[in-house]
């Protein structure tokens, strides 16, 4: 009997297993769940923070191109003007920092003038908020009103004999500068004379040897010399050598020309000749020392070409040719000799000229002084004297004055308006006027800086070592954004990079580079920006500009159309505070920080983060430039204080013992250890944001 009731009370297990088994595991996985919720811990967050300190912060763009295969650049204007002031000739050699062009800046001078204004009345306006005005009205306008008396009497007054001494002395030193720049600029003119005279004989020496070196038959009687010397290699390098012949032939003719105009005008010319006369023929001659040293250094290199083509051939050289090399090489060191003395010749007569106005200039201000200390004042001046004194007295009357019943009543209600805006400002001043203050001033130091680099646009200086190629416009031009001024040939090497319209916003002419490349990663070479496109150019929308960056130094290794990245420096500030950039969040259209409360933190600074007793104040804070791992703080914040970076989101579980012992259950009808695949168990799960 007990039999059968035990058969009855699993005949239903026994009848549906499916249905049996899925209840029991209903039943385990709602024990489950409710159990881990229980035993389940607290969320914890830990948080890295960092220490706001002083550094030095260096912002740059980046941009990738190609090593050009040219070393030519044009310099271009930036701004919109005439030209005022020329500081190169064509042909001259120009170092880093030295004055190129000089464009009209009065507007830009202005510019500057009022946006200091604006800065210094911001900063007015600050002091204004942080301490209350002195009210000194009575004792400013006796003072005002003295002082106009003074002016007064000092006008009136005769001129005083010692500054009437002084102002003739002035006189007589401004015609003694005067008369000696006249001296100077005429012996300036006299050694010039001698120059030439020394040039116009080397001169003849060199152009006659050039004639007998390139046009005589003294190497074989059938042919000129020249001729000679391409036969002798036109077998093996025809072409080179033909170019070379036609190049030496066209310089030495052209020499010879201007030679020969200047010959004939040295012997128009004596030192009785006007100073134009002498100038026009001093120019002329340092003119045709500069083509005859062309000739001279297009001769030498065919012969030099001819004599290696032989002595590869195994062809005996005449020792004429030997004696022609030598004599060139003389002829190069004449040259070279009257170049230096010309150039120095011609650069004294323009200063000495230049002199002479500066000091023609100063005598006429000094006899104007001595004749305005003489003369006195002029009726308008004594008249305008007078009413300052009548307007003064009438002011310290007005304040001395008794005033009437109304005047009285309204001062009273002055005294108590006074009274509610003392009390005001002995009140701590708004901290949000205070900021909002601080605000305008760095907006208006902002615009002065603006303007002051604008300012600098208008002197457009050298930004490395080059040779002026060609300069195309003279003084009084007028140039716009993007002519080009000149083209200058750079002995070192150049890049040339893209960037966006937003990078090369910040870009500046002259400002410092740091150079990869894709071919030899593990070289860096620097540079700095030698010229920026005005005019960018637009592809699928996006819109790019060229940037120039001119090599420090070569490195053979580099080679034209090479890949290279460049890191322009558009910003460095030294000893100011810093955050990492991470810890600054926006709120709103301003930025904040998350400031640390607790005191004493236990390895604060360590990677994995730290607890806190008490949650971070979200402050606004004022920012200025950064990068991609730094942020400037202006304002908001003080060194030393504890920023957070980033937090960390730890959720942790406890497992019971009995748990850790047997974490399986079996089931019936199943194999056992079905709890080992569920990876359970204690542990944490972390999250970074």
């Amino acid at each position: 009997m007990d039999t059968i009731k035990r058969h009855g009370k699993f005949r239903f297990f026994r009848n549906h297993p499916l249905i049996s088994i899925l209840a029991i595991l209903s039943i385990v996985s709602a024990g489950y769940y409710f159990y881990s919720s229980a035993t389940k811990g607290p969320e914890q967050i830990r948080y890295v923070v960092a220490r706001a300190e002083y550094g030095t912060i260096v912002a740059s763009v980046s941009g990738t191109g190609q090593v050009s295969a040219q070393n030519q650049v044009d310099i271009k204007a930036k701004v919109s003007g005439d030209v005022t002031a020329i500081g190169i000739k064509e042909g001259g050699d120009m170092t880093k920092d030295a004055l190129l062009f000089q464009i009209d800046d009065r507007v830009a001078r202005k510019a500057v003038r009022d946006a200091t204004l604006n800065l210094e009345t911001a900063k007015l306006s600050l002091e204004k908020l942080q301490k209350p005005p002195d009210a000194l009205a009575l004792l400013q306008a006796q003072n005002a009103l003295a002082q106009a008396k003074r002016d007064l009497e000092d006008l009136q007054k005769p001129p005083d004999a010692l500054a009437l001494l002084q102002a003739e002395n002035a006189v007589q030193q401004a015609q003694d500068s005067y008369a000696d720049s006249k001296k100077n600029l005429e012996k300036a003119y006299e050694d010039g004379f001698t120059d030439v005279t020394s040039a116009i004989l080397d001169l003849s020496t060199v152009m006659n040897g050039l004639s007998d070196i390139l046009y005589t038959n003294t190497i074989e009687r059938s042919q000129t010399n020249s001729d000679w010397y391409t036969n002798r290699v036109m077998t093996w390098e025809y072409d080179a050598a033909l170019e070379k012949k036609n190049l030496t032939n066209t310089a030495y003719e052209k020499a010879n020309k201007h030679f020969k105009a200047v010959e004939a005008s040295y012997e128009q010319t004596s030192r009785a000749s006007s100073s134009e006369a002498r100038e026009r023929l001093i120019d002329d001659t340092f003119d045709a020392v500069k083509m005859a040293s062309d000739a001279v250094k297009a001769a030498d290199t065919y012969l030099d070409f001819v004599q290696d083509v032989m002595e590869d051939k195994s062809i005996v050289v005449p020792s004429v040719m030997s004696s022609h090399q030598s004599s060139l090489d003389a002829y190069t060191s004449k040259m070279n000799t009257r170049y230096a003395a010309l150039q120095t010749a011609v650069r004294l007569i323009d200063d000495r000229k230049g002199a002479i106005v500066n000091a023609e200039r100063t005598l006429v201000e000094k006899n104007k002084s001595l004749e305005d200390l003489k003369n006195g004042p002029d009726t308008e001046t004594l008249q305008t004297a007078r009413e300052r004194v009548t307007e003064k007295e009438k002011l310290l009357t007005e304040l001395q004055a008794p005033p009437d019943a109304n005047d009285v009543a309204q001062a009273r209600e002055k005294v108590k308006e006074r009274e509610e805006a003392l009390a005001k400002l002995q009140e701590p001043p708004d901290e949000f006027d205070i900021r909002t203050q601080k605000i305008a001033i760095r907006e208006r130091t902002n615009a002065l800086e603006d303007a002051q680099e604008k300012l600098e646009d208008y002197r457009i200086t050298a930004s490395f070592d080059a040779t002026l190629a060609d300069v195309a416009v003279k003084k009084g031009d007028s140039v716009s954004a993007g002519t080009i001024l000149a083209t200058v040939i750079t002995r070192a090497r150049i890049a040339e990079l893209s960037f966006n319209e937003i990078d090369v916003s910040r870009i500046a002419v002259g400002q410092k580079a740091t150079l990869s490349f894709d071919a030899l990663p593990d070289t860096q070479l620097t540079g700095s920006v030698a010229e920026i496109d005005t005019i960018g150019s637009s592809e699928q929308g996006v819109v790019s500009y060229t940037v120039t960056v001119a090599f420090d130094t070569d490195d053979e290794r580099i080679k034209p159309g090479m890949s290279v990245s460049a890191a322009i420096i558009v910003d460095t500030r030294v000893d100011i505070l810093l955050v990492p950039a991470n810890a600054v969040k926006l709120q709103g259209e301003s930025s904040a920080v998350d400031v640390v409360q607790d005191k004493g933190i236990q390895n604060a600074l360590s990677p994995g983060g730290v607890l806190l007793s008490n949650p971070p104040t979200r402050t606004l804070v004022e920012v200025g430039i950064s990068n991609d791992e730094s942020t400037e703080i202006l304002s908001g914040l003080d060194e030393g204080a504890f920023v957070v970076v980033r937090t960390i989101d730890q959720s942790s579980s406890n497992q019971t013992p009995a748990q850790s012992q047997n974490p399986s259950f079996r089931i019936p009808g199943f194999p056992g250890g079905g709890g080992s695949s569920g990876g359970g168990g204690g542990g944490f799960r972390m999250q970074v944001r």
